[in-house]
């Protein structure tokens, strides 16, 4: 097992990138990011197929040499010490790495003899434990189901004890059972890991990790915690509710809302049956605080004879909607830079635009 964990600064970051890049011809897959994560972190990697997350990936594992840039692993620079940054990380590719001839003791053994470890017995039993897999011990890999064959390739990323786990899709495939038994063996992993997640499954991230990097057309684009990306929507100095209310659906009811807050703006509004109207309402943050705004609103419908039924925050966005907001802001801001370049290129050239 290897007991060798440094790092090299005062707050713990055991993943450095500086100024990352990796080009093919004229392509950036990867376009100069920077970013750090600490110990114990539970990190969140998303991106679109093509956005670069599995180039990076590759990179962060040594699979990969970068065309520029730097990656320290526990203060270990990857490139100027391989061996030492490696031994740091645990990875988990996409398609699991293990050998279908071979029964789980027997991958797990090999595995330990790659890494050099000296008390293979130990170790073995060590990670076994960790991903539960004591009666598939002798079994043959072949015969495993996608959920424990994905266990397996788990186990083979812990041998050796490395601070960092870094796991591409690892739940691709699985049942809903297999899922959520998988999503639990995360949880518990990231107590003494930093992990790295990287899935197409959204709701896996907020349920495993605290911190999301998103990254677009080789660009990381977002590098926070949920709360703070979710509040940054839908505008800076607003808030959305939802609101199902019982009044006539001929009822004009954004009149009586712009006497509370005359920037307030209606979206979304679908009729029920039974006079029931859903709608979302966007007001300004001065107008109070979210009990307050409550308070407010209600009493102003009631005075119109109007019942609430429902009154939601919805501030908090989900994670499906904060990366396609993300994405979509990112290649329109892309796209005009584009189109302001071509036309100072081509008023350059005495071209009108």
């Amino acid at each position: 097992m290897n007991s060798e964990k440094k790092t090299n600064s005062t707050d713990d970051k055991v993943v450095v990138v500086k100024n990352l890049t990796k080009t093919y011809g004229k392509f950036h897959a990867v376009d100069n990011i920077s970013l750090s994560i600490k110990k114990g972190e539970a990190v969140g990697f998303l991106g679109l197929n093509g956005a670069g997350k599995s180039t990076t990936m590759d990179m962060l594992t040594g699979c990969l040499d970068p065309t520029a840039g730097s990656i320290e692993i526990c203060g270990h620079n990857i490139a100027k010490q391989p061996n030492e940054a490696k031994k740091q990380v645990g990875y988990l590719p996409s398609d699991s790495p293990v050998y279908d001839n071979l029964t789980v003791l027997e991958y797990l053994k090999f595995v330990c003899e790659l890494k050099c470890v000296k008390n293979v017995k130990k170790e073995v039993d060590r990670v076994v434990e960790e991903t539960a897999l004591g009666d598939k011990v002798k079994k043959y890999i072949s015969t495993l189901s996608k959920g424990y064959r994905q266990r397996v390739g788990l186990a083979q990323a812990l041998i050796g004890d490395p601070a960092v786990l870094i796991l591409d899709e690892p739940t691709s495939g699985l049942d809903p059972s297999q899922v959520v038994s998988v999503r639990n063996l995360f949880k518990d992993l990231s107590k003494n890991h930093t992990v790295i997640f990287s899935t197409h499954v959204l709701s896996e991230i907020e349920n495993v990790c605290s911190r999301l990097l998103i990254i677009n057309r080789g660009r990381i684009i977002a590098n926070d915690v949920f709360e703070n990306l979710g509040s940054n929507a839908p505008s800076a100095g607003s808030r959305i509710y939802s609101l199902r209310v019982c009044c006539e659906n001929s009822y004009d009811i954004e009149p009586i809302l712009k006497s509370f807050d005359e920037n307030s703006r209606i979206a979304n509004l679908i009729k029920f049956p039974g006079d029931i109207i859903e709608f979302d309402l966007e007001v300004s943050k001065q107008v109070g605080e979210e009990k307050e705004i409550y308070l407010n609103v209600s009493k102003l419908l009631i005075a119109h004879d109007i019942s609430i039924l429902q009154f939601k925050n919805k501030s908090s966005q989900s994670v499906e909607k904060i990366f396609l907001n993300l994405v979509k802001a990112d290649d329109e801001k892309r796209a005009k830079e584009t189109h302001n370049v071509g036309g100072a290129n081509r008023e350059k050239k005495g071209v009108g635009v």
